[in-house]
């Protein structure tokens, strides 16, 4: 794409892992909203993390932007609900989601 300029289609797209799900366009509001909740729902210790990665992140080279990844995850993420992450991640793959690894 980044050499052709050429658009790939959306079952392609979703093939290649390029983006994770296809919505029909009835449903794109409802879907947006499951998202939404879902980014809430994380916990706020973590989301701060994957925040503070971004906005280091984004003034720098490529290799500037994964020192600093790695140099914030050398903690490893942040759960403070072991239970709850899981529960919430098996309830994310139960919707009918490849687990990663899986061809799409």
């Amino acid at each position: 794409m980044s050499m052709t300029g050429d658009f790939v289609d959306a079952p392609t797209a979703l093939r290649i892992g390029l983006i994770n799900e296809l919505v029909a366009h009835g449903s794109l509001l409802e879907r947006a909203v499951q998202l939404a909740a879902s980014v809430t729902s994380t916990d706020q210790a973590t989301a701060a993390r994957i925040r503070e990665v971004y906005d280091l992140a984004r003034d720098q080279t490529g290799a500037q932007a994964l020192a600093a990844e790695k140099a914030l995850s050398a903690d490893g993420v942040l759960i403070t609900d072991p239970e709850a992450f899981a529960a919430r991640r098996a309830a994310v793959f139960a919707r009918g989601r490849t687990q990663p690894g899986q061809d799409h």
